[in-house]
């Protein structure tokens, strides 16, 4: 069976897919090769540089469940920061009010 592709060329065409954060089968159209040869491909690369991924498999309920238990906990906390740092703005803005009124006070010419 002749081998039309390059080892060469299969490797940098699975880091070139990997790395473009395409989707496999835009990658595989816009290069012209068939998408099941580019997962084989990526693949093939994946296990021979020990890379491990878990994009195909589904998170369990339980899995889901904490992560979105830690977001939840994420944007309460992001939400109490939110809420401190809008009251020390509006105590600033408060401040530089009564500055200016004061500039205006001491300003104004006394007869």
């Amino acid at each position: 069976m002749y081998n039309k592709y390059s080892e060469e060329m299969k490797e940098e065409t699975a880091i070139y897919i990997l790395e473009s954060g395409k989707s496999i089968t835009a990658a595989s159209k816009e290069l012209g090769i068939n998408v099941n040869t580019a997962c084989r491909w990526i693949n093939k690369y994946k296990n021979k540089h020990g890379i491990i991924s878990n994009e195909n498999k589904p998170a369990s309920s339980d899995e889901m469940q904490n992560k979105i238990k830690d977001l939840e906990k994420q944007l309460k906390t992001r939400d109490r920061e939110l809420a401190y740092h809008k009251k020390q703005l509006e105590n600033e803005q408060e401040k530089v009010e009564i500055l200016k009124k004061s500039l205006r006070i001491f300003m104004e010419p006394h007869a």
